[in-house]
């Protein structure tokens, strides 16, 4: 019998229906890594430990809304790659606010966790960083309030179809939490424009 298809609305999932939080992260490293791996999770979520077992060294590292990141020694693995972990592309967490994100942010650079990579678009801010395993991290928050708003902004952004113009969407994270600190709105920030006027204006 030929399989039916149905065929998704172009727009049906209310915000409701996004998950809440984040479950649990299992992350392998190999045993002289445990230790600065887990260290980094602690520092970058002000986490604590939960349990350790004495076989096989693991960490279970609760994160500030109580999500699980489990952090397991493997003395069969080799070495992270450079620039690649094997097995795990990214995890992201999402915050409620730009405040709150880069409140984390301020929090993870005054202790020596420095992102490799700070952007904004039309939808999401995406902070990434890259842990001591290699695994990257990307912390975010939503530009927009709805869905929907995100599915229009997307769709009208000129500049996703201006070349070379993506690059205003890559921020320097020192002058984005100057500009917090110094009261710039959320919505000033959020707009690529904007921000770049304010970092190149001297101000921050």
């Amino acid at each position: 019998m030929q399989a039916q298809t149905s065929k998704l609305p172009e727009f049906s999932v209310p915000q409701a229906d996004r998950p809440h939080s984040f479950g649990y992260q299992l992350i392998h490293t190999t045993p002289d890594n445990h230790d600065a791996v887990v260290k980094w999770y602690q520092t970058l979520f002000c986490g604590s430990v939960r349990s350790d077992a004495e076989d096989i060294p693991t960490s279970d590292l609760l994160d500030a809304g109580q999500e699980t990141i489990c952090i397991i020694a493997r003395p069969d693995l080799t070495p992270p790659p450079v620039k690649m972990a094997r097995g795990v592309l990214h995890m992201a967490w999402f915050y409620n606010s730009l405040a709150e994100l880069v409140y984390v942010c301020r929090h993870a650079r005054d202790n020596g966790i420095v992102p490799y990579e700070v952007m904004t678009s039309p939808v999401l801010m995406q902070i990434y960083f890259r842990d001591p395993a290699g695994n990257v991290v990307e912390l975010g928050v939503d530009a927009h309030d709805t869905s929907r708003q995100a599915q229009d902004a997307m769709l009208g952004a000129a500049d996703l179809r201006i070349p070379g113009k993506i690059d205003d969407w890559y921020y320097d994270l020192n002058k984005l939490i100057a500009m917090l600190e110094a009261g710039i709105p959320d919505h000033e920030i959020f707009n690529t424009q904007r921000f770049q006027e304010l970092a190149a204006s001297g101000r921050f």
